[in-house]
């Protein structure tokens, strides 16, 4: 893509938070989002090469970025948003291709301001010109007719008849023949998008995360989101896991926004009250099973089993950081705990 909308006021809200350096290493990704239309390597350096990252402080901030606004797969960083812009330029694109190889839209004929005349043949000879344009015979011109005078009194033009002929040729003189065009409007790419489930899966996501000030980073790409559509998810189901999702949240304290992975868990108990299948198709077992890094008493075990202990006068938070510190994080678990579970390493 060489242009893609910039909004600005969701683009401020979304990153009034960032540092000046942040937020342009930001739009430096988008740019390089948007003109290739592909996710963003995995590989840190070849990122920090493409964003033009080259001391540590740059690097840094492309880290900080790209772990807050993109999630990652095996396929490489993903942008929602611009995978949305990306989707609705294409639809834009293939329609103005289907019209370009019907021909384009045709012109429109310009009316005439005399409809019943018809167009004067081109002759040195006036008088020929009229004979030719009355029907009459030229060498059998009307014997009562007489022969105009040197000085003429000026007379109301008299309309010529237009002769009914039936030759194709002189027809086409007398007349223009348009083919019939469909007068029906051209379809609205937001029309044909809406027949995506998963588009509007998380399109509905960003818009009721917006309402509460939350950047998510949900996109039509994701697969949880195509499963979502397997199953029939209605808007209705979906907005009851979120309202429990949002509960959840609200409860544990956490600001985290609402992401596919963490949605998908209360989905399955909306699809699913009895076994509490996922909608990824999880069994139960492995759905109820957590990382020690999302519960407080799987922290502390952990922390245990590496020797830490939380001090007498340590905070909670404090000692979390601590034990994920040690706990040497590679960047697709943290990815992989940012996007299921909502959890930041």
């Amino acid at each position: 893509m060489n242009y893609y909308p910039h909004h600005i006021g969701d683009y401020i809200t979304a990153t009034a938070h960032l540092t000046m350096l942040e937020d342009g290493a930001y739009r430096r990704l988008l740019d390089l989002y948007y003109s290739t239309e592909k996710s963003l390597p995995r590989d840190r350096k070849a990122l920090y090469r493409l964003a033009r990252a080259r001391s540590k402080e740059e690097q840094a901030a492309v880290d900080v970025v790209v772990e807050e606004f993109f999630y990652s797969t095996d396929d490489g960083w993903f942008h929602s948003r611009c995978d949305e812009e990306i989707e609705k330029a294409r639809v834009l694109a293939e329609r103005a291709r289907a019209n370009g190889k019907k021909g384009g839209r045709p012109a429109k004929a310009k009316p005439s301001d005399n409809p019943e005349q018809t167009q004067p043949v081109e002759n040195d000879n006036p008088e020929e010109t009229q004979w030719v344009i009355s029907g009459l015979a030229k060498h059998n011109p009307n014997p009562t007719q007489s022969k105009p005078s040197d000085n003429p009194t000026p007379k109301p033009p008299i309309p010529i008849p237009i002769p009914n002929i039936k030759d194709k040729a002189a027809t086409a003189i007398t007349s223009t023949t348009v083919d019939p065009v469909d007068s029906s409007p051209p379809p609205d790419p937001q029309d044909e998008i809406a027949q995506k489930p998963q588009v509007c899966y998380a399109v509905l996501i960003r818009q009721w995360e917006k309402t509460r000030l939350k950047a998510s980073n949900t996109t039509s790409s994701d697969p949880r989101l195509s499963v979502w559509a397997e199953k029939g998810v209605t808007e209705a189901q979906l907005r009851e896991a979120y309202d429990l999702a949002v509960a959840d949240r609200d409860q544990k304290q956490d600001v985290t926004a609402v992401n596919a992975g963490f949605l998908d868990a209360f989905l399955a108990k909306v699809l699913n009250p009895p076994t509490g299948e996922s909608a990824l198709k999880r069994t139960p077992a492995a759905a109820a099973r957590l990382p020690w890094a999302a519960t407080w008493s799987g922290i502390v075990a952990k922390g245990a089993e590496m020797g830490l202990t939380q001090g007498e006068q340590e905070l909670s938070p404090d000692f979390k950081v601590r034990v994920f510190a040690a706990a040497n994080f590679t960047d697709d678990e943290r990815a992989k705990l940012r996007a299921d579970y909502g959890v930041v390493v």
